[in-house]
C-alpha cells in the first residue's frame, strides 16, 4: 500500500518536472538564432526529411525486386480448373468442383 502511494507521488512529481522544465529555456531559444529558424527553415527541413523517405523507399523497393528475381522461385501458374471462380452450371459440376478443390478421393 505504501509503495503504491510513493509510486504515485514520484509519478506526479516527474510529470510536473517534465512539463514545467520546458518553459525555462525560452530565453535560450530567443538568444540562439540557429534555433529560431522560422517557417521557411521548417519547410526546408520537412522537404529534406520527405526526400529521405522517398529515397529509402526506392532503395528498399529496388532491393526487394532484385532479391525476388534472384532468389525466389516462381510459383507455377495453377490450372484454370482448380482456380476457377465461375459459378458451377449444375449440381454435378458443383460436387465435382468441391471434390477436386478439397482433394477428396
Amino acid at each position: 500500500m505504501l509503495n503504491n502511494k510513493i509510486f504515485k507521488i514520484v509519478l506526479v512529481m516527474g510529470a510536473y518536472y517534465l512539463i514545467s522544465s520546458s518553459g525555462f529555456c525560452a530565453e535560450e531559444i530567443a538568444q540562439n538564432p540557429a534555433v529560431k529558424q522560422g517557417f521557411h527553415g521548417s519547410v526546408i527541413k520537412f522537404l529534406y526529411a520527405m526526400g529521405g523517405v522517398i529515397l529509402s523507399s526506392l532503395i528498399i523497393f529496388g532491393g526487394l525486386t532484385v532479391y525476388n528475381k534472384l532468389f525466389v522461385k516462381t510459383i507455377p501458374a495453377a490450372k484454370e480448373e482448380n482456380n476457377s471462380f465461375k459459378t458451377p452450371a449444375s449440381v454435378h459440376d458443383a460436387i465435382l468442383f468441391f471434390i477436386n478443390r478439397n482433394k477428396i478421393k
